[in-house]
């Protein structure tokens, strides 16, 4: 069935996905054990860990075969990386098991000098082999949680073969200083402590590199239209040609994808992002509304909509009608019996049955 094709298809930008989030967390703490003793052998592995996240997206790593190849990568690195926390290494504190607001705050908070530090190292990492253009372009990426916004990444990454900085909020997560205090009492909910951080920090690296006039990738979800605009404008001063690119998937998927997401990063010993249902389907229930109203406003050089796939389904001055009824006609689109059990079947390996049964029935 066509439908299966596309899911399995998918398939591989959703292991992509996770990966990039999880070598991610692996270079933090790689960076994190350098500066506490710095050693050759945790300088070659920590330089193999950025040559790996730079180039995880674009060309390079595109068939079930090449990904099955990077997780292996993946995962000898994290056990080299284990075998290097040595006694010699200086332990960082673990945060207490009862802890009261006021600690919490300090561990949530980072100092200007820890933040600005932080920011640097990503610059460094995020900008090695890349090169500033004459023409800058930016492209913002958007669609709900689980839509697949990696898809479009990967399609404009090789566009530019490679020569282009994608900006992913919730991969700057496991830099935060004290995200091994945080884990240690919060696990997987230590992510909701380090929203504020990764806002930062997102911000922080759109302004320093559009100021040095590199191609970028944003991604977002639209759920306002604050964020986008205020992005475009601040790109556009500094001579960008910003465009809005969406992914219109129907809320069935994305909400599945969320859930074999979590699993995922769980097969690659992460501390996991759980995406609740109410904040993905916020999102659904608002991007259409959004996307019309910064249609509207003629701001941006270039609307489009993709699909899974990375086809095109809608592109200004060639199709006729406006990209928010595209969206919602794409993302409104009904699944038949068959295509359910479909579903059923391909997620099940990943999701919970009662989570599975929920989906299938809601949406």
């Amino acid at each position: 069935m066509q439908h299966e094709q596309i899911a399995l298809d998918y398939e591989v930008t959703e292991q992509k996905e996770a990966l990039y989030e999880a070598i991610a967390a692996l270079l933090a703490n790689a960076l994190r054990q350098m500066e506490d003793a710095e050693t050759h052998a945790r300088t070659l592995l920590y330089d193999a860990l950025c040559r790996m996240w730079n180039t995880l997206l674009g060309t390079t790593y595109r068939t079930r075969e090449e990904i099955a190849m990077l997780r292996g990568a993946y995962g000898l690195a994290r056990e080299l990386l284990a075998g290097m926390q040595d006694d010699d290494t200086p332990a960082r504190t673990a945060a207490p098991q009862e802890m009261d607001g006021t600690l919490l705050e300090s561990l949530a908070s980072v100092t200007s000098e820890e933040f600005q530090h932080q920011r640097d190292a990503l610059i460094r990492i995020l900008t090695e082999g890349r090169t500033p253009a004459e023409s800058p372009q930016a492209y913002l990426i958007a669609g709900q949680p689980g839509a697949g916004k990696t898809t479009m990444a990967d399609l404009f990454t090789r566009a530019h073969a490679a020569n282009i900085i994608f900006i992913s909020g919730d991969a700057y997560r496991p830099f935060h200083p004290h995200i091994a205090e945080l884990r240690a009492h919060f696990g997987d909910d230590a992510v909701l402590h380090t929203q504020e951080f990764a806002g930062k920090m997102t911000e922080a690296l759109i302004d320093v590199l559009n100021a040095q006039g590199y191609h970028l990738i944003i991604e977002g979800t639209l759920r306002t239209q604050e964020a986008p605009v205020r992005t475009r404008e601040l790109l556009a001063a500094r001579g960008y040609r910003v465009s809005l690119n969406v992914l219109a998937v129907p809320p069935i998927l994305s909400y599945l994808g969320t859930l074999r997401r979590y699993a995922r990063m769980r097969e690659f010993g992460m501390h996991p992002r759980r995406t609740p249902r109410d904040h993905h389907d916020r999102v659904v229930r608002d991007i259409a509304a959004n996307l019309d109203a910064l249609d509207q406003m003629h701001r941006f050089d270039a609307i489009r909509l993709y699909d899974r796939t990375g086809a095109c389904l809608y592109e200004e001055n060639q199709q006729g009608g406006s990209p928010a009824e595209a969206l919602r006609r794409a993302m409104a689109r009904p699944f038949s019996a068959e295509e359910r059990d479909d579903l059923r079947r391909i997620y099940a390996p990943y999701v919970p049955e009662e989570l599975l049964d929920e989906a299938l029935h809601s949406y």
